[in-house]
């Protein structure tokens, strides 16, 4: 009988465990968000600023070039282009991208790709087609001027995404990164999936965020 009620109490405390584990996964993952609000491009440029999130700033056009931005840059996303506007690595898993922290490791290795696993499945002037036609710059930045770089790092962010810009500090090593490599000629921009005045009306409810 011992050690049936050794066996019971081992279960007892083994699911009380991963309860316990599994309620700080689900806090952490709350934590990862607060609730959305009507942006205007000068709020954006001020958290922007704020959260130390360098680079020059997009967001969407108008409500069509949200639901691509929404889609196709949500907020995490990462993208690496070299000058030719040709992706080189991204952290989607369906195209064996990299996680955040190995294209921070490999930007901070002076751009050093080798070990990506991407399969290069995404067109990628398609992709860069979509990308200017769907935003905006914000800052004083035209898209005439992202010629003659060796590498275009984007990374897609919001501000009721927190984890978004911060990502566990991969955000602030890749900018940290960028900013220090001095051999290459690099552009870092983002990408901004909040919901911008004027084309967003003030009053128009906001899309769900979660």
């Amino acid at each position: 009988m011992k050690w049936v009620l050794g066996i019971v109490l081992f279960l007892v405390a083994t699911a009380a465990a991963l309860y316990f584990v599994r309620l700080n996964q689900i806090k952490k993952f709350k934590a990862s968000y607060i609730p959305a609000k009507h942006e205007t491009q000068q709020s954006i440029l001020d958290f922007a600023k704020q959260q130390n999130i360098l680079g020059e700033l997009l967001v969407a056009k108008d409500t069509i070039g949200y639901e691509k931005v929404f889609r196709l840059f949500a907020p995490g996303t990462i993208f690496i282009f070299d000058s030719k506007m040709n992706i080189v690595d991204i952290n989607y898993g369906n195209y064996k991208g990299s996680c955040y922290f190995d294209i921070a490791n490999y930007i901070c290795d002076d751009f050093n790709f080798s070990h990506s696993k991407y399969n290069h499945k995404i067109t990628d002037t398609t992709f860069v087609s979509d990308l200017k036609t769907s935003t905006t710059f914000i800052t004083n930045f035209t898209w005439q001027q992202t010629q003659g770089y060796d590498y275009i790092v984007v990374f897609c962010w919001a501000k009721w995404m927190t984890s978004s810009y911060i990502n566990e500090g991969a955000v602030q090593k890749i900018t940290d990164c960028v900013m220090k490599n001095t051999k290459r000629k690099i552009l870092l921009m983002s990408v901004s999936s909040d919901c911008v005045a004027p084309w967003y009306p003030v009053d128009a409810e906001l899309p769900a965020t979660q």
